[in-house]
């Protein structure tokens, strides 16, 4: 136990200064593409999009895996997928350089964005890594801020949204939720989650938000909603089999406080439901 305990703290620690570095740079969104004469599906988005760690990785630079939901749902519909999602983008990444993928034969198009907005995977990092007992908020993480953010996510998805169905106006369009990342009554669980439970309800605040403002963004854009929040029971402080969010000390392949592969397997059902294809390639 003594030397996991010791390589989470290695993990989280360096970690902490990935996500920074990421966040402000935004990655380096390339594009996969696969397929030609299939309908095509384009996937954008962030780290949760992507999903760094989860092997294979095909771009290190962007985080991105051959086993995301993007990738699962292209080869179980028999769709030409090109996914440019990357860790640390935002919504103005998103609009600066994703969207470019995004063309007026796109069929379909799925969008998992809005935590980097808010610092959201960078302040449970944070929080993650504070000594024992003390509290992030104040010490690298501010409230106000958080909150200033989340007042301006719901406008930042919608206008994001809106441009995604400008640039295609015939696709359909898909916004995806993050996965609920601690329990909502922001129980703590070390090694996973070794936060104070100050800061572990303020976290678990932090996605009940951004999980309030993707959905009227949705509705306001008038695209669809893929709800990856509302299961219960897969949150970091789930068993290890039924979990789809690795905590502090992942026991599957996946970054810290991020998704599995049996989050996008999860996800990729949700989509492959929610798109309505009944037939491979159709």
């Amino acid at each position: 136990m003594r030397n996991r305990i010791k390589a989470r703290g290695r993990l989280v620690a360096g970690s902490s200064a990935f996500v920074l570095v990421v966040m402000l740079t935004g990655g380096v969104a390339h594009a996969s593409a696969q397929g030609a004469n299939r309908p095509k599906y384009v996937a954008l988005g962030s780290s949760f999009a992507s999903g760094p760690s989860i092997p294979d990785t095909v771009d290190q630079a962007c985080g991105r895996s051959s086993r995301n939901y993007a990738n699962l749902v292209a080869t179980k519909l028999g769709l030409a997928l090109t996914d440019v999602s990357c860790q640390g983008a935002t919504t103005d990444v998103v609009l600066a350089t994703q969207l470019a993928a995004v063309t007026s034969d796109t069929k379909y198009v799925t969008l998992t964005i809005g935590g980097n907005n808010i610092n959201y995977s960078l302040s449970t990092i944070l929080c993650a890594r504070q000594p024992p007992g003390t509290s992030c908020q104040g010490n690298g993480v501010d409230p106000a801020a958080a909150t200033a953010n989340l007042e301006q996510l719901e406008g930042q998805l919608t206008d994001t949204l809106r441009a995604v169905k400008k640039a295609a106006p015939s696709a359909k369009v898909f916004l995806v939720a993050y996965p609920r990342v601690l329990p909502a009554d922001g129980s703590t669980c070390p090694p996973q989650n070794p936060m104070v439970a100050q800061d572990s309800r303020f976290i678990a605040d932090l996605g009940a938000q951004l999980q309030q403002r993707s959905i009227a963004a949705a509705k306001a854009a008038k695209v669809a909603f893929v709800d990856a929040y509302t299961p219960k029971g897969h949150d970091v402080c789930s068993p290890e089999a039924e979990r789809w969010i690795e905590g502090a000390a992942p026991e599957s392949p996946a970054f810290v406080f991020h998704p599995n592969e049996r989050a996008m397997q999860a996800e990729a059902a949700l989509l492959v439901e929610a798109m309505k294809v009944k037939h491979k390639g159709h």
